[in-house]
C-alpha cells in the first residue's frame, strides 16, 4: 500500500491518507501453489517408475525423474538438453512404433518396449504416454514401468519348456507324466 502524510508549515502531520490491499487471498493462493509443486515434486521423484516429458518439436528432453537415472544409467548432465533419440532409449524401430502410435491419438496405453541403459543392457518397459502443453509447447509426458524381470521370466520358462519337450521327444524310454 501507499500512505502519504500532509504537514504543516513546523513538519506535524496534520492528515494522512493512502490506500491499503488486503493481499490475503493472493498469499493464500501463492502458498497453495507452492504446496501443490511441491507434492508433485515428490510425486514425481518419489515414484518407481521412469517418467520423462519431452518437447515434440525439438524433441528435447526438458525433464526426466529421478527413476529415470538409475533405470537408464545415464546422468543428469548426459540428459540435459538432449534429444530422446540421441540418447538411444529406443531403437529406431521402437521409437517409430511409439511415435507413430502417439501422433495417430494423442497418447499410448500398455505398450510393451524394449530399452537401451547407456551401458547397453537391454531393459523392458510398458509405457504409458500423453499429450501435455509446457510453456505453451506441446510435449509428450511418458510414464514407462520396468517388467525386464517379468520378460526374463518368461523368457526363462519358455528355454524350460523347449528343452522339456526336447526331452520328452527324444527320450529312449516311453515317460509318463
Amino acid at each position: 500500500g501507499e500512505l502519504h502524510l500532509i504537514k504543516d508549515i513546523q513538519g506535524k502531520t496534520i492528515k494522512n491518507y493512502g490506500v491499503l490491499q488486503n493481499v490475503t487471498e493472493k498469499r493464500q493462493v501463492e502458498d497453495a501453489l507452492t504446496e501443490s509443486k511441491t507434492m508433485l515434486s515428490k510425486i514425481f521423484d518419489s515414484s518407481p517408475v521412469m517418467i520423462s516429458i519431452t518437447e515434440l518439436s525439438s524433441g528435447q528432453v526438458f525433464f526426466v525423474n529421478e527413476y529415470t537415472f538409475s533405470y537408464t544409467g545415464f546422468t543428469f548432465e548426459e540428459i540435459k538438453g538432449k534429444k530422446s533419440s540421441d540418447l538411444g532409449w529406443l531403437s529406431p524401430h521402437e521409437r517409430a512404433k511409439l511415435f507413430n502410435q502417439f501422433e495417430k491419438d494423442k497418447k499410448v496405453r500398455g505398450m510393451e518396449l524394449s530399452f537401451t541403459r547407456k551401458n547397453g543392457e537391454k531393459l523392458w518397459g510398458i509405457v504409458n504416454a500423453e499429450l501435455i502443453i509446457v510453456n505453451n509447447k506441446e510435449s509428450m509426458l511418458s510414464i514407462v514401468t520396468d517388467i525386464t524381470d517379468y520378460k526374463k521370466a518368461e523368457e526363462s520358462i519358455h528355454e524350460n519348456k523347449t528343452k522339456f519337450s526336447t526331452v520328452l521327444d527324444y527320450a529312449p524310454v516311453l515317460i509318463s507324466i
